[in-house]
């Protein structure tokens, strides 16, 4: 008996002196080490909110599941992005590296998903992951005019999360940019119904939460995403634009990437979604389509959209690259002519693509009479070989006409059809498409003028349009037109020419 009396002794200062060791060597001493390390470029200290939401990822026992920490081991940078270091955490005192990763490590999470995407995440994990063993946070939601909306610590939670990771951010949309140019997606598999069958077994696992059971879009995350998932029965993507998808994600929208499942996985769930498709009903009230209408459609898609989607609408106008989401392609999306006629008639938010309400009904049907015809007859390019319009039209004239009332309201009148949707009615930059845009658009009412504020400057920049932004060339428009245009958008900044239009 005294013989294990004494070992117990030692057991018990054993016990303890690896306790007060762990807590130098694990608490103590990160402490003074990160004291001395100097941050890194893009790593700053918290504001208000995000230092409040540190306080509810703690207080929620968030960290008791996520790790934040990317190991120098096992392939961690190819799944979660590049490895830790000690300057990242500077501000991080106590330290939220974590033990355990029931869930994903969240050391890069900043820019991975969007805002409202963690919302829907918080408000119910199933919502967006349907296989989610994570519990819900409803108590971070109230109810505001009918909708569900974060609280102030919900907002902060998610601001907090943005912040993981920031630092590296650069890095990786650069590796993201670059991976997106250069992917292709290759020669599909033979469909077969055993593929179809994987295909749908994913669909439900990942996809059902945005896109719903039927992929009508009516999933249960779908009121908090905007821009709202993609109604998938109304549209016929081919599989390579859906497989491309997969892979890349939708920049802009709450659509990740997929690409750590296997090529033969993303191929069944990209023959699976092609196969949800069902031609909707043209209502009764649509006109018939005839060679007279399908001339308006090629008219108004002309002016109206291939600035956005390219002539042949393969999503690669010049103001494409600005845009995020990016304009669809046409061509691989396949969009039903009821689907156009809709989107045209209601926009999808969170999106440049916005509501055209200046066009009667029969000209909306015509534009999607004519998309239509369009994907019919144009051949068809992979989407991993589309490329962005860069050509920069000439100008023919430089001698702007004299102004007048009449060339005034013929400015007006064109401004309000076509320009006003990112510019706004009032010129000054908040039209319905801007929210979508970056970089955002000129306010004309400021007098700041990128490339010059005469009026052959402002003919110019509408001729050639401005390389890296939304602003596209409107060479389709006469250029009789395109000096109406000018010297109405001068006249939200000259009283002189203002007054000319009363």
């Amino acid at each position: 008996m005294k013989i294990i009396e004494k070992f117990q002794t030692i057991f018990l200062v054993a016990g303890i002196g690896f306790f007060v060791l762990s807590l130098v060597a694990m608490g103590v001493a990160p402490w003074t080490i990160l004291k001395s390390v100097k941050p890194t470029p893009g790593v700053k200290p918290y504001t208000d909110l995000e230092a409040m939401g540190r306080q509810v990822y703690i207080h929620e026992g968030c960290w008791h599941c996520h790790t934040q920490f990317v190991r120098p081991i096992a392939n961690e940078d190819i799944r979660y992005g590049p490895v830790s270091s000690n300057a990242e955490y500077v501000y991080e005192i106590p330290q939220l590296f974590g033990t355990r990763r029931i869930g994903p490590d969240l050391a890069r999470e900043a820019g991975k998903h969007t805002n409202d995407w963690h919302y829907a995440h918080l408000y119910n994990p199933r919502y967006t992951r349907p296989w989610s063993v994570m519990p819900a946070f409803p108590w971070l939601f109230h109810k505001k005019d009918g909708k569900i909306v974060p609280t102030e610590k919900g907002k902060a939670l998610v601001a907090y999360l943005q912040t993981l990771g920031r630092s590296k951010l650069p890095e990786m949309r650069a590796q993201d940019s670059a991976y997106m140019a250069s992917f292709e997606p290759g020669s599909p598999p033979m469909k077969t119904l055993p593929l179809l069958m994987r295909g749908e077994e994913l669909f439900k696992r990942e996809c059902i939460g945005c896109h719903g059971e039927k992929g009508d879009g009516m999933g249960k995350a779908g009121q908090f995403l905007t821009p709202p998932p993609q109604n998938l029965t109304t549209v016929n993507p081919t599989p390579e634009y859906v497989f491309k998808i997969l892979h890349t994600g939708m920049p802009g929208s709450a659509m990740p990437y997929f690409r750590l499942y296997s090529e033969q996985d993303l191929w069944a769930i990209a023959f699976y979604v092609n196969s949800l498709y069902r031609e909707p009903q043209i209502p009764e009230t649509a006109p018939p389509k005839t060679l007279a209408l399908l001339e308006t459609g090629k008219q108004k898609f002309q002016t109206l959209c291939t600035t956005c989607h390219g002539p042949q609408g393969r999503g690669d106008g010049p103001a494409g690259k600005a845009l995020k989401p990016p304009p669809a392609n046409l061509l691989e999306l396949r969009p039903s002519v009821v689907h156009i006629f809709k989107v045209l008639s209601e926009g999808i938010p969170g999106t440049g693509m916005v509501a055209f309400n200046q066009l009667s009904n029969n000209e909306k049907w015509a534009i999607a009479y004519y998309i239509q015809e369009l994907i019919k007859k144009t051949p068809r390019i992979p989407s991993g070989q589309v490329g962005i319009t860069t050509g920069v039209p000439s100008v023919s004239s430089l001698t702007p006409p004299a102004p007048s009332a009449e060339l005034l309201k013929r400015g007006q009148q064109l401004f309000n059809s076509t320009c006003f949707t990112c510019h706004g009615i009032e010129g000054n930059g908040k039209g319905p498409a801007s929210a979508g845009l970056n970089p955002p658009p000129a306010n004309f009412t400021d007098q700041k003028w990128k490339f010059g504020g005469r009026v052959e400057d402002i003919f110019n920049t509408i001729s050639k349009g401005s390389p890296g932004t939304a602003m596209a060339p409107f060479t389709q428009i006469p250029e009789q037109d395109r000096w109406a245009l000018a010297y109405y958008v001068k006249s939200f900044s000259d009283k002189k020419l203002r007054s000319m239009l009363k």
